[in-house]
């Protein structure tokens, strides 16, 4: 049996899954830490995507370069919708 330290409250755990893994602030292209899901970061967010995805497509087909990006993209746009889903827009 566990001991009772190692098990997490349910708060925590509610939490946890509320963040999906974001924290609270969002640090940006520019340095600047701002709050996780604002305006700011989503178009922050946006700009990371679209500079990715202009990478990723001078990248020929099939190379592991493209793959990494391609896991990249994946991250940043869920990010996004998170994002986009607790600012209530």
């Amino acid at each position: 049996m566990k001991p009772r330290s190692a098990y997490k409250s349910a708060g925590h755990l509610i939490s946890e899954l509320k963040n999906d893994g974001y924290g609270p602030d969002h640090l940006c292209r520019s340095g600047s830490v701002i709050k996780f899901g604002s305006s700011r970061c989503i178009s922050d967010i946006e700009l990371r995507i679209k500079d990715a995805t202009h990478h990723r497509n001078s990248c020929g087909s099939r190379t592991a370069a493209r793959q990494s990006y391609n896991g990249l993209l994946h991250e940043l746009r869920r990010m996004l919708r998170f994002a986009i889903r607790i600012s209530g827009i």
